[in-house]
């Protein structure tokens, strides 16, 4: 749980929810063709949507791999 409570941090520091990077997280992985996600509604399915257009900025990603709370190595 403070793992997560650390990345939520760094993500509202950068502007961004932690869904977005989340979701963006999951399917940025070369090996990645595809990320399923839930939807109980067309509100959810139209909010993941944008959530996965969502521009992210790198200083995010940066922050998190310094932070190490992702692998230094990992695809975004």
């Amino acid at each position: 749980m403070e793992k997560a409570r650390n990345i939520d941090a760094v993500c509202r520091r950068h502007g961004v929810p932690i869904k977005a990077a989340a979701l963006q997280f999951a399917a940025a992985h070369p090996v990645v063709a595809a990320v399923l996600c839930g939807s109980r509604s067309a509100d959810e399915l139209r909010e993941n949507d944008r959530l996965f257009r969502l521009a992210i900025p790198e200083d995010l990603w940066k922050e998190l791999k310094h932070e190490r709370l992702i692998a230094a190595d990992a695809p975004v």
